[in-house]
C-alpha cells in the first residue's frame, strides 16, 4: 500500500526490516543490511498445506558511495505467525557505532551484532536481525574485539514455520 510499494503490513519487507510470516505457522523474515535477509519459515504442514509464506528477508541497502553502506543499522527481524499467542516476535537489528581516536584498548567487545530471535511454542518463529555498521578511526592502534554478525531465526516445535536469518 502507499507509500511504500511492497506494501506496508504483513508480509512484504519495508526497506531492510524482514516482513511477517502471513498464515498459520508461519516464521518472519530476517533482517538485512548489505545483502538481503533471509526467508522465513512455511506455514504448518498439517493445518495450512505447508505453504510459502514466509515473511520476506529483508532488502539489501548496498550502496556504490562505501561511506553510506558503512553507516547504516542493521534491519529487524518479521514477526511469526500464530493461532493464538505461540509465534514469537521478530529480533531486533545492530546499531551503528562511529569512533575516532587516538588509541583504542582494554577489555571487552565493541559490537553491532544483530539479535537472535526467541523461540516460538506454537508458531512461527521470528526472523533474526541483521548487523549493524561499526566504523573505527584509530591513530595510533587499536586492541580489541570488533563484532557484527547478523542473528539467528528463531526455531519452533513446528515442523515448519522457522525465522529467517538476519544478513
Amino acid at each position: 500500500g502507499f507509500p511504500f510499494p511492497g506494501g506496508d503490513h504483513g508480509r512484504g519487507n519495508l526497506a531492510n526490516g524482514g516482513g511477517g510470516g502471513v498464515c498459520l505457522g508461519s516464521g518472519g523474515g530476517g533482517g538485512a543490511l548489505l545483502s538481503a535477509g533471509g526467508q522465513g519459515g512455511r506455514s504448518d504442514n498439517a493445518l495450512d498445506d505447508g505453504r510459502n509464506v514466509g515473511g520476506l528477508g529483508g532488502a539489501s541497502l548496498f550502496s556504490s558511495d562505501a561511506a553510506a553502506s558503512l553507516l547504516l543499522m542493521g534491519g529487524g527481524g518479521g514477526a511469526g505467525h500464530a493461532a493464538a499467542s505461540g509465534g514469537s516476535r521478530g529480533a531486533a537489528g545492530g546499531g551503528v557505532l562511529w569512533l575516532r581516536a587516538g588509541s583504542l584498548s582494554g577489555v571487552g567487545s565493541i559490537d553491532a551484532s544483530g539479535e537472535n530471535a526467541p523461540g516460538a511454542s506454537a508458531g512461527g518463529a521470528g526472523g533474526g536481525g541483521a548487523a549493524g555498521s561499526v566504523w573505527l578511526q584509530i591513530k595510533a592502534g587499536a586492541r580489541c574485539n570488533v563484532l557484527a554478525r547478523g542473528g539467528a531465526g528463531g526455531d519452533t516445535a513446528l515442523d515448519s514455520g522457522t525465522g529467517g536469518g538476519g544478513s
